[in-house]
């Protein structure tokens, strides 16, 4: 079993923060959209995105990519599985 220390944990997360973020950014979208978006996706508010909502991040973008508005809170039926 392999134990990581506080230390590389942040930096993992830190790491995998700064990646979801470089994906959001590849879409061209504002950065007031793509703020929407994390805030919207970050079910658990704990700012940052587990592999769910990085998922549902995607697919709102995606939504907002294809001419729709966002919506003001998240609709139950996207709240993924896990968060519900």
């Amino acid at each position: 079993m392999t134990t990581y220390s506080t230390a590389s944990t942040q930096q993992m997360e830190k790491s995998q923060e700064w990646a979801a973020k470089s994906q959001m950014v590849k879409s061209k979208l504002p950065n007031s959209v793509l703020a929407k978006v994390w805030k919207l996706a970050d079910v658990d508010k704990d700012g940052m995105l587990d592999n769910e909502e990085f998922a549902l991040a995607m697919h709102l973008i995606n939504i907002k990519i294809d001419g729709n508005d966002l919506p003001s809170e998240l609709p139950t039926h996207l709240v993924p599985p896990s968060k519900r």
